[in-house]
C-alpha cells in the first residue's frame, strides 16, 4: 500500500479506470484504455501488447477489482505462443481516507491455483510484487501532480 496526499475522489479518478497500472514503469497513460463494455476494456500498451480487463465489486470511491491476463513467460507478452503461459488474475484496490490523504492498498490474487508451469506461476507473481511497488509509486506522483 501507499499513501497519497490527494482527497479520496481524486485518487479514486485514477484507481478506477481499468489498467492504470499497464505501462513500461515510466508514466500513466489513462489514454491507453478502450472501453469496450460498462465493465469491460482493453489496455494497449505499446511495449506488452493489448490487455483485456474485467471490472468487478466496484464500491466508489472505496474499493474496485479487476480481472486481467497475466504473463508467467520468460518473453514479452506479445511473443508468448501457448495459452498454458497465462493466468487469470484479481487485483483489488481499496481506498482509505487518512488524515487528509489517501491511502491505496492493493491486493493480487489467483497465482496459488493458477494451471500453468510452476517456473511461469513464480516468474509472473514476483514479476507483479516487483511491478506494485514501481505502480503504486507512480499512482502517487501521478495524482499528486495533478
Amino acid at each position: 500500500d501507499i499513501v497519497i496526499a490527494a482527497p479520496i475522489d481524486k485518487v479514486w479518478d485514477v484507481v478506477s479506470v481499468p489498467g492504470w497500472w499497464i505501462n513500461a514503469g515510466e508514466a500513466i497513460d489513462l489514454t491507453s484504455v478502450q472501453w469496450t463494455g460498462e465493465a469491460t476494456a482493453i489496455v494497449h500498451d505499446p511495449t506488452h501488447g493489448d490487455f483485456d480487463l474485467e471490472g468487478f465489486d466496484v464500491d466508489a470511491p472505496r474499493s474496485v477489482s479487476f480481472r486481467w491476463l497475466v504473463s508467467g513467460a520468460d518473453v514479452e507478452r506479445s511473443r508468448v505462443t501457448t495459452d498454458d503461459q497465462f493466468l487469470h488474475t484479481l487485483v483489488t484496490f481499496t481506498l482509505t481516507e487518512d488524515d487528509g490523504c489517501t491511502r491505496v492498498a492493493v491486493v493480487e490474487s489467483g497465482f496459488a491455483t493458477a494451471m500453468m508451469d510452476e517456473a511461469a506461476r513464480h516468474r509472473a507473481y514476483n514479476g507483479n510484487v516487483e511491478g506494485w511497488a514501481i505502480e503504486l509509486a507512480l499512482v502517487k506522483q501521478y495524482v499528486e501532480a495533478r
